[in-house]
């Protein structure tokens, strides 16, 4: 079959094989690039609440410590 074809034309063929390849590739990249960027915008909406799961956490350990100091300061009291 290819000993038949001309030069050009099994150079035409081989440019068109190479090009389908290529533009399989950009498609699948493309797709990927699109996945990554909606992983993305999720991951960028778990930190916010992560930072706000944070910043309870503390203010609940810092209420805590308040709580434990004046029972403590309480007990220190009644004891004089």
């Amino acid at each position: 079959m290819f000993k038949s074809m001309s030069l050009g034309a099994k150079l035409a063929l081989g440019f068109g094989v190479i090009a389908m390849i290529m533009v399989v590739i950009g498609v699948a990249a493309f797709m990927d690039v699109t996945t990554l960027a909606a992983t993305t915008a999720d991951l960028a909406s778990d930190a916010g609440m992560a930072d706000m799961a944070m910043e309870m956490k503390y203010a609940v350990a810092s209420q805590m410590l308040m709580v434990m100091e004046a029972q403590s300061a309480a007990e220190a009291g009644d004891a004089a």
